[in-house]
């Protein structure tokens, strides 16, 4: 197709630059001229074949476009008249389907027509038995209503056996109410027993390194042993010297006693003779005071002078014993305080000052990885090594200190938190 073309194009300008440069001859006689008009000419011919080429070409897009457009419309009437086309046979096939299903139904109501047919003879017979067997039902209804009023007396009395039954579920109820509230309790003894536990296993490592202690102290211990039971050998033969000293003494001792005894059941005679001569001379006193009453007073107030026991020296000795025995005392109980740990010391002030300190103490001792018994029995081993007394009752049901403990701690607690805050 290319090549015709070019042919084509060729022989244009052939025909075209022949034309030209032939009438240019013929007008001018100048061949020069005629060339260059034909030259002229072949390019005026080229542009106005590319031009017309293009309107043509335009046109046929033209064209193309619109048997295109027509193309897809056809197509798109081809496409619904399908869909049409299939439609019509679902249609026609479901019609087919209705028509065969009602066939189906018609010889199924025939078959029905002649079953109801056989069922009506079948029924009317039987109603001829129902008629008897109504006879019959009258005549158990009555038994039933015999029946009945027996029934009612049992209803009566299976209506005060289900009164009793739920006085029975009430008791039973505040049973279970009591046992769940036992379990309960037993389930927070067991937290606090799994509590312990695992406070018992962070503690196990320092209770081991307590232990080996245990065993070199015990190693110790029956070194010490050994070396006592030879010195026990030597102190046997050592006590058996001293028992045959003893006894020696002992009869000394024996031949004493009954001296002594001797003297003092001679002291006693002379006992008994001093009160009665005491009272031979108050009566010659009273008869003196009766017959001269001046000069008994002189004598009585002599008397008292000389026999009256000097009290108030006594008394001052005492309050000087009891009063350094006291500052003593103090000075045990302020080493204590001084002494204790501060866990320890909050939990003494917890049991002085809570009606039940045993959560707090709890709360102290696992923060100080420890047991609450522990903490408790800490403070008591140090009581005992200061003051020599226990100063908590641990037997309780919860931690008390004794009452006659409890103020002295509680003025020494506050005299040790003010010293603090004052040092503070």
């Amino acid at each position: 197709m290319q090549s015709r073309t070019t042919e084509n194009r060729i022989s244009l300008a052939l025909i075209s630059f022949i034309s030209s440069f032939g009438l240019s001859c013929l007008f001018h006689w100048n061949i020069n001229q005629a060339f260059s008009n034909a030259i002229i000419a072949v390019i005026a011919t080229y542009a106005a074949v590319l031009i017309v080429d293009k309107r043509h070409r335009n046109q046929e897009m033209l064209v193309l476009d619109s048997l295109n457009y027509r193309i897809k419309e056809l197509e798109g009437l081809k496409h619904h008249f399908l869909g049409e086309v299939h439609q019509l046979e679902n249609h026609h096939h479901l019609l087919l389907q209705e028509s065969n299903k009602l066939q189906n139904q018609v010889a199924e109501c025939r078959n029905t027509r002649d079953s109801l047919n056989r069922e009506l003879s079948t029924y009317s017979g039987q109603k001829k038995q129902l008629e008897a067997s109504i006879n019959r039902i009258q005549v158990e209804i009555e038994n039933l209503e015999r029946s009945k009023a027996e029934l009612n007396k049992n209803f009566s009395n299976l209506s005060l056996e289900k009164r009793r039954l739920e006085s029975n579920t009430n008791t039973l109820r505040i049973e279970t109410n009591q046992l769940q509230s036992i379990i309960h309790k037993l389930s927070e003894e067991k937290t606090e027993i799994e509590n312990n536990l695992v406070l018992l296993e962070r503690l196990k490592p320092s209770l081991e390194e307590k232990l080996y202690e245990l065993r070199v102290d015990i190693q110790e211990l029956e070194s010490q042993v050994n070396y006592q039971s030879d010195l026990l050998l030597v102190k046997n033969t050592e006590y058996d010297n001293v028992l045959l000293k003893f006894n020696e003494i002992q009869q000394q001792t024996i031949h004493q006693e009954t001296e002594f005894q001797k003297i003092k059941d001679q002291i006693n005679l002379l006992e008994i003779e001093r009160d009665t001569l005491q009272n031979q001379v108050w009566e010659l006193i009273q008869q003196e005071e009766i017959n001269f009453p001046e000069e008994s007073g002189i004598v009585n107030q002599n008397q008292k002078d000389t026999d009256v026991f000097p009290f108030s020296d006594f008394m001052l000795t005492i309050d000087g014993t009891i009063e350094r025995s006291e500052n003593e005392l103090l000075d045990e109980w302020f080493d204590l305080i001084e002494t204790l740990t501060s866990p320890q010391f909050q939990a003494l002030e917890s049991i002085l000052e809570e009606q039940n300190p045993y959560p707090r103490i709890k709360k102290i001792a696992e923060d100080n990885i420890t047991m609450p018994n522990i903490l408790i029995d800490s403070i008591n081993e140090q009581a005992q090594e200061t003051i020599g007394e226990i100063i908590i009752d641990t037997n309780a049901d919860l931690p008390l200190i004794y009452p006659e403990y409890r103020f002295k701690l509680q003025q020494l607690i506050e005299t040790h938190q003010k010293n603090m805050t004052q040092n503070g």
